[in-house]
């Protein structure tokens, strides 16, 4: 065997290693998207149909869906995470993904939500419902209730 030959399978154990954890990890790890809106709130709609098509162009987001105005349960939740990013939201939608946190809705605000998500496909992110509770599992909540 000689010295090329070595370098090459060499190369190409290493190429192996670096593919398969990431591929392992990109199967099984969902970006979890946090979005808080109000019934009848126009911004949210609007960022409603953008955060579906954003499911569906990434399809390892997870999008928990969680109304606040007619469900207090939903709005406690709200309050109890944005104080824990440090923040003081004046109404919503309230979008929250990895360790970022967006008020409002604009096409500028949708760009910066899937640069994010784009980034979190590459690495791994924290869940945002972990800032409150750490030790469990995140919120499965998707229909609003």
């Amino acid at each position: 065997m000689n010295f090329q030959n070595i370098i090459l399978r060499f190369a190409i154990i290493s190429f192996i290693l670096a593919v398969i954890p990431f591929s392992a990890y990109s199967e099984n790890q969902k970006t979890v998207i946090y979005f808080f809106w109000g019934d009848g709130c126009p911004h949210c709609a609007e960022e409603e149909v953008f955060l579906q098509e954003l499911k569906v162009k990434y399809p390892g987001i997870e999008i928990v869906e969680l109304e606040t105005w007619y469900h207090p349960a939903n709005a406690k939740i709200y309050q109890d995470l944005v104080k824990a990013y440090n923040i003081n939201p004046t109404g919503v939608p309230g979008t929250f993904v990895n360790d970022k946190v967006w008020i409002g809705y604009s096409s500028e605000i949708g760009s910066q939500i899937e640069d994010e998500v784009i980034s979190c496909q590459a690495r791994a992110c924290v869940n945002p419902i972990n800032k409150l509770y750490p030790s469990s599992q995140e919120l499965n909540n998707s229909d609003g209730n």
